[in-house]
């Protein structure tokens, strides 16, 4: 194809082609220019010929796309962007100016002896626009196919999860009457699904709750749409047992509650290994008496009942004498066994609901006797001294007796907001060392005047 510098013939041939298109010289400044791009940009192209097209078409000057084109007034091939050149040009000196999408192709163009580039504009906005939204309604109806897909999985996985999870699972209508229940209530509460439905879970009911902790669970439901706590309730064949329960409201689109559904398990097990932990975090692992930290916790507590209403409040501490001599000469084994022994003569010697026994430490053990005279517990501390002597253990190595003995201080306080656990633990430890000092296998007492 030739274009000559006249313009006539230029414009003759553009003019015809039906895509928009311009000529550049090696300046890029503009030899021609068609009818297209004047309808697409506004710009005349008496305005435009001679001037350079950065002045107008601002893109074509960058260098990502002038370092491409400029090769061909060398001779160079043709450029097809690969970009295709999505470019979106909006003049906005004319009042007609719209954005297009434009693909742009730049073709060297011989005029004699000279080379020019041949740029070559198809609009395809239309297209475009067609192509987005048909792109959208394609992503719209995969998006569509895909949330019924995973609203299909969950239905099933939640009818999978209904029939073979563990935990129990029944359904109310809004009055509360049973509509459904899974394999797993049937198996907890020993209610198959024909004897349920149509009852209320009041056939569940323990007896060990007040309609008080009801209507809190009900109060949290319609307030928070949602309780989650322990119960107690009751088995077909009338064992009560305890319950981790969760109890949700389920709502139609307008807010109305229209179901209960409720999730239990069985906690049995869970509750006899929390007994378990209790008792085991309190007590000695040797002696089975309570231990150092509950002791004190426990003399803290009768402390302040005391101080409401001022008793007396007693305290034993005793000693196993030479217990050092005894391990040295008998070894750990048997002196484990003699703690033992000494701890059951502690534990026996005192019955009365509120008293507490603990080994404190090493050969060390106390004795808390709430409510009781310093006379009285003399006598029991007495009571204690000679039934571990009736134990009978022999102790070689005592410079008291051939026997294990124990020595015993007894402290008496009546308790006030002036004084404190420690002024009659202090009582009770300087007795005992008293004794001790007395030549030990004795009880010595001390109380307030």
């Amino acid at each position: 194809m030739s274009c000559q510098p006249a313009p006539d013939t230029c414009f003759a041939i553009l003019d015809n082609l039906p895509l928009g298109a311009f000529v550049l010289r090696r300046d890029f400044s503009v030899l021609c220019w068609n009818t297209l791009m004047e309808d697409w940009t506004g710009i005349q192209r008496l305005e435009i010929i001679g001037r350079s097209v950065a002045d107008f078409y601002p893109h074509l000057a960058e260098s990502r796309y002038a370092d491409r084109i400029r090769p061909l007034f060398d001779g160079g091939p043709s450029v097809v962007f690969s970009s295709q050149l999505h470019h979106r040009f909006i003049p906005t000196s004319f009042p007609n100016g719209r954005e297009r999408t434009q693909h742009t192709t730049v073709t060297p163009l011989h005029a004699g002896d000279e080379i020019h580039a041949l740029v070559s504009i198809q609009d395809v906005t239309d297209l475009t626009r067609l192509a987005k939204n048909a792109r959208e309604l394609h992503a719209q109806a995969l998006r569509e196919i895909e949330e019924r897909r995973k609203a299909e999985a969950q239905l099933k996985l939640a009818a999978s999860v209904f029939a073979s999870t563990s935990e129990g699972i029944f359904v109310t209508d809004a009055n509360g009457l049973i509509l459904s229940v899974n394999p797993a209530f049937e198996q907890i509460t020993g209610y198959s699904a024909a004897e349920a439905v149509g009852n209320t879970p009041r056939i569940l009911k323990s007896g060990k709750h007040d309609q008080a902790f009801y209507a809190h669970i009900w109060n949290s439901i319609l307030k928070e749409g949602v309780w989650q706590g322990e119960i107690w309730d009751r088995r077909k064949n009338g064992e009560i047992y305890p319950q981790d329960m969760t109890i949700s409201a389920i709502r139609d689109e307008n807010g109305f509650i229209r179901k209960f559904a409720a999730i239990f398990s069985d906690i049995t097990e869970r509750k006899k290994i929390e007994e378990q932990l209790r008792y085991l975090s309190m007590r000695d692992g040797l002696t089975a008496l309570f231990n150092r930290r509950t002791f004190d916790e426990e003399l803290e507590n009768e402390w302040r009942r005391a101080v409401r209403s001022p008793v007396p409040l007693s305290l034993i501490i005793l000693d196993i004498d030479y217990f050092k001599f005894f391990n040295d000469t008998y070894g750990h084994q048997d002196g484990d066994r003699c703690l033992r022994a000494v701890a059951n003569v502690v534990g026996t010697s005192v019955r009365r609901t509120g008293d507490l026994t603990a080994r404190y430490g090493g050969e060390e053990f106390v004795v808390l006797l709430p409510m009781t005279a310093a006379a009285d517990a003399a006598g029991i501390a007495e009571k204690i001294r000679n039934n571990v002597m009736s134990l009978d253990i022999e102790h070689e190595s005592s410079k008291v007796s051939s026997v294990v003995t124990v020595s015993i201080g007894v402290g008496t306080i009546v308790p006030s907001r002036e004084k404190s656990p420690a002024d009659l633990f202090r009582m009770a430890d300087y007795a005992l060392y008293t004794a001790k000092s007395e030549g030990r296998n004795r009880v010595v007492s001390r109380h307030e005047d």
